[in-house]
């Protein structure tokens, strides 16, 4: 079974994941939900679960697109991980990048400069090259 081919029930169970670590959150935070992405973080939906490639909500909401900024910036002000990388090393930046979502890049650039490991570093990288933005870097 995998929730995306489930129809939303009425109240989501905030735990419940696919076999491929996908949860409601995970659903709600790609479909631009923010009334769902509120009520399941409120039911004590995990803010970084993590499906089987290593995405949390946050990139989720992330590769969803300029529509979802209200979702992003809800799940940072809960105190989602920006830092998170996935399986491949890829995080919110570099999924930003891909989906050229000016807003979101505004929205993570008003945050506090993240500290990555070296492969983050290296996509950080990549990354300003990608919008031509400057790049910050905390030590490690």
């Amino acid at each position: 079974m995998f929730l995306r081919d489930q129809p939303m029930p009425a109240s989501p169970s905030p735990t419940e994941a696919d076999r491929l670590g996908v949860t409601w959150l995970h659903l709600a935070a790609w479909r631009g939900d923010l009334t769902l992405v509120r009520s399941l973080l409120t039911s004590g939906a995990s803010l970084d679960a993590r499906d089987l490639l290593g995405w949390t909500p946050l990139m989720a909401a992330a590769q969803a697109g300029p529509e979802a900024l209200p979702v992003v910036k809800a799940l940072l002000e809960a105190g989602a991980d920006r830092q998170a990388e996935d399986r491949l090393g890829e995080t919110v930046y570099s999924i930003a990048c891909g989906q050229e979502a000016q807003g979101l890049w505004e929205v993570l650039q008003a945050q506090p400069a993240p500290t990555l490991s070296p492969s983050g570093r290296r996509r950080l990288l990549a990354e300003a090259l990608c919008t031509g933005e400057g790049v910050w870097l905390d030590r490690a």
